[in-house]
């Protein structure tokens, strides 16, 4: 409830910011005629505009935690107690432990810790003593790291597991590339992959690609939901510089529970789902960050199931078509690793490439295992 009147007061601000903002534009066309005056007006209401969007960024993240703690049923005081007596055998002070069940009664421990000075704490280890603590398996934890304190979210094992391959290659063989990606899973039992693509080729697009993945990864990782993410970095592209920043998202989530494989694209390549052995394509046209005020994903579902793959491709390793990729990996024996696959895509781009040009081609692939199975 708290939560639902801060997002509230806080969409209530964004509102009068913007209200306060028009009656002082109509005072200052009142008085102000010369182009230097006119020019600062303008300034003044893109600064203000910016402020609005970023009030109604933090609105909507604090509305989706609000959401999100509505889908858990009960917290577990003495296991959050027990987390607390094992972080401080590995030299972490806990500054918040909250252990919570949700309706399917898989629990979920979040901490907010601090670590001493020099001290190395052992994941795999931290994640045993975890286990026997609540009386559960957990997978090792997703890590979130500020300047002050570490964030760190355990799930219960789950059903499937992620087996990740990426390759890459750099136009005309450039020190930079546009392209940039990162994979992680996000410790609520969800494997997330993101590749973004810097318009154009070279320094600039590197600049713009990196800076989009790694803000998209560092806020999801830190609990923002999709939508105000790519919110927050459309809104930094457009303060970061003077010129227009413009780059592609692609992110593909995997829920390793039941399989289920949500595509959010925003203005990005299409990719491409293996799926009982055939392949077919994933679209979802969209407009990529950094254009317009108002950023939004293009999105759509896929159901998978066991040695099914996923595929994220820049638009580079499209030039030639689809059809070969299709057959590619429809042809690719169960006994190719996800990396041969990924190297296979970006080596057959590269070498297909017919209009004497090049481009930046990046390429990941994702395998899902079940738990049972050994994976490649």
């Amino acid at each position: 409830a708290r939560l639902d009147h801060a997002a509230d007061a806080l969409g209530e601000v964004a509102s009068t910011v913007a209200q306060v903002g028009e009656k002082l534009d109509k005072a200052q066309r009142q008085h102000q005629s010369s182009a230097l005056q006119e020019l600062r007006r303008t300034q003044t209401a893109q600064d203000r505009q910016r402020m609005v969007q970023q009030f109604t960024a933090v609105s909507t993240v604090m509305e989706e935690m609000a959401a999100e703690f509505e889908l858990f049923e009960r917290s577990d005081g003495t296991s959050a107690n027990l987390v607390s007596d094992v972080l401080y055998e590995f030299a972490l002070e806990p500054l918040d432990v909250s252990c919570r069940v949700d309706r399917f009664e898989r629990m979920t421990v979040e901490i907010l810790a601090m670590r001493g000075e020099g001290v190395k704490v052992n994941k795999a280890e931290l994640t045993n003593e975890i286990s026997k603590a609540c009386g559960r398996t957990f997978s090792q934890p997703s890590i979130s790291r500020t300047q002050t304190s570490w964030r760190l979210v355990f799930c219960e094992k789950p059903r499937f597991r992620a087996v990740m391959g990426s390759a890459r290659h750099n136009c005309y063989n450039n020190l930079l590339c546009g392209d940039s990606t990162r994979c992680f899973e996000d410790g609520t039992g969800r494997y997330i992959a993101i590749l973004s693509d810097g318009m154009g080729t070279g320094g600039r697009a590197a600049v713009d690609g990196v800076m989009v993945s790694d803000l998209l990864a560092q806020l999801i990782q830190a609990g923002v939901g999709f939508d105000s993410a790519l919110q927050i970095v459309n809104n930094a592209m457009g303060v970061k510089s003077g010129d227009e920043s413009t780059a592609t998202v692609d992110i593909a989530c995997i829920d390793l529970y039941t399989g289920i494989t949500e595509f959010m694209k925003a203005g990005a390549a299409m990719s491409f789902v293996r799926e009982d052995g055939k392949v077919h394509p994933v679209d979802a046209p969209g407009i990529p960050v950094g254009i317009l005020e108002q950023a939004s994903f293009h999105c759509t579902q896929e159901e998978l199931g066991s040695d099914d793959l996923v595929v994220l491709v820049s638009d580079g390793a499209l030039c030639e078509g689809t059809a070969w990729i299709t057959a590619l990996l429809e042809g690719a024996s169960d006994s190719k690793t996800p990396q041969e696959l990924a190297e296979a895509i970006v080596a057959g781009a590269v070498a297909r490439r017919s209009d004497e040009h090049d481009d930046d081609v990046t390429a990941i692939v994702m395998k899902l295992h079940a738990y049972s199975q050994q994976a490649d």
